[in-house]
């Protein structure tokens, strides 16, 4: 769920969705401005008679010398950045998943494509699965390679899953597997709230962050970047990838706004598919009570990007104050670093402690 700043009031936090939607959650905090105190002149002058400077520190001008009047500065022009063309290996994500919102149940085909873009040969592959944080919330049923063979000689360590490779993968080549599975979101009542937690349920919604495996950066002489989870801080390392998602909604309770990382582009009965390319994750949020509010911000080089603000009913000013703080990033995201380099940056209201961003 794209990166800005938002201040709500009460005990729901705001959560951001960046770029096509990263979760970005701000905490509460007021929105007064102080105003500066008034300073007289006198005020600023010191009591302290200042020291006198020695002549010999001081050099008089040459007898005779021609004054001359020192050039005027010029300003450099700073550097234009622009964003880094991502890797053009990268690993493909196509998850189908369908969500009954009144058991607060996901099923769940995922299909991974990994190129070895390393120098060495690798005898694994390894997928973080952070749903394992939680017991009872991950529940694999099968695993499948590129023949449509079941994988069974897989083993967990940790939050990780090691998928063993009939050969060593090579540099340059590429792995395929497909995975089923299902999560049983936890209640966020019943969750630590000692650190944010982004995959859970409330009475108002359903948040899906860090919900599927995924493939993290292998370094060479390293190994895989799969780090363990500290107090505070986040110890996830995500690549660029490309994400087919589509979404479906079964149960008794499909009247849903969802809001997820990007805009869709294909939407049926009950069902959306989103493409989110070269991007480090995908996050969605889904309520049958989310108000929606959305701007078309036209950029330099006559680029457009939707904002949109997704909020519950009763914080509507604080809704449209986050978009209009959207808006406002936006410009000054792109006038000081770079041309954003998304379709859209969205904003969610979550019911979970703290903050949370996703790159989009």
């Amino acid at each position: 769920m794209s990166e800005a700043v938002a201040v709500y009031r009460g005990s729901s936090k705001p959560l951001l969705i960046l770029s096509a939607l990263s979760f970005l959650l701000a905490g509460c905090r007021s929105n007064a401005i102080l105003p500066l105190a008034e300073v007289s002149p006198a005020a600023t002058q010191s009591t302290r008679e200042a020291a006198p400077t020695p002549a010999s520190l001081t050099p008089a001008p040459p007898t005779g010398a021609a004054q001359t009047a020192s050039p005027t500065p010029t300003r450099t022009p700073e550097p234009v950045l622009s964003a880094l063309e991502p890797p053009a290996e990268r690993t493909r994500y196509k998850l189908e998943a369908w969500l009954d919102y009144a058991l607060h149940r996901l099923r769940v085909v995922e299909r991974i494509e990994y190129t070895n873009t390393t120098a060495e040969p690798l005898a694994a592959i390894l997928l973080v699965i952070e749903p394992l944080r939680n017991p009872g919330t991950f529940e694999l049923g099968h695993v499948f390679d590129a023949a449509g063979q079941r994988v069974t000689n897989y083993r967990y360590e940790g939050l990780a899953l090691f998928l063993p490779l009939a050969e060593a993968l090579a540099p340059s080549e590429t792995a395929v597997f497909t995975i089923e599975y299902a999560l049983r979101l936890p209640a966020l009542s019943g969750l630590p709230q000692s650190r944010p937690q982004p995959l859970g349920f409330s009475e108002q919604q359903i948040n899906f962050g860090d919900w599927y495996p995924f493939v993290p950066p292998y370094s060479p002489g390293e190994g895989w970047l799969a780090h363990p989870a500290a107090a505070v801080g986040e110890h996830l390392v995500y690549e660029p990838a490309d994400y087919d998602v589509t979404l479906h909604l079964e149960g008794s309770q499909t009247r849903l706004v969802i809001a997820a990382s990007g805009m869709p582009v294909e939407t049926g009965d009950g069902w959306q598919r989103y493409l989110h390319n070269a991007a480090r994750s995908f996050a969605w949020s889904a309520s049958p009570y989310y108000e929606v509010l959305n701007q078309t911000v036209h950029l330099d080089g006559g680029r457009d990007v939707t904002a949109a603000s997704y909020f519950y009913p009763y914080h509507r000013p604080a809704g449209e104050s986050l978009l209009r703080t959207l808006v406002e990033s936006l410009t000054l995201f792109s006038d000081l670093f770079a041309p954003y380099p998304r379709q859209s940056l969205a904003a969610v209201q979550a019911d979970f402690l703290d903050g949370m961003e996703y790159d989009g």
